[in-house]
């Protein structure tokens, strides 16, 4: 299994998104702590938000983010199958 960089803040997991940061930007995955009772509702309420670099991860906040999150439907983003049993994992414990 694939480790993933993710914080548990606000009642939200921000997860590090590591392939985008290859493809020049940084992204973070933001999801609510909350009991689904499948992981298809988890991202259903997705966001998606671009940050200034790798460093600024730790401190970021969605509540307070300069940019606009967008939901994770929207995007259409495929997933490595070890980096979603990841999350999976993280969201559904």
């Amino acid at each position: 299994m694939q480790d993933i960089t993710y914080l548990n803040k606000n009642n939200y997991f921000y997860i590090l998104m590591a392939s985008a940061e290859e493809e020049g930007k940084t992204e973070v995955l933001v999801i609510p702590c909350e009991k689904f009772l499948s992981m298809d509702q988890a991202w259903e309420k997705c966001t998606v938000y671009e940050i200034g670099n790798k460093e600024s991860f730790e401190s970021f906040n969605h509540l307070h983010s300069p940019t606009e999150g967008v939901l994770l439907s929207k995007l259409g983003y495929f997933f490595t199958e070890s980096f979603y049993n990841s999350v999976v994992k993280l969201v559904m414990q």
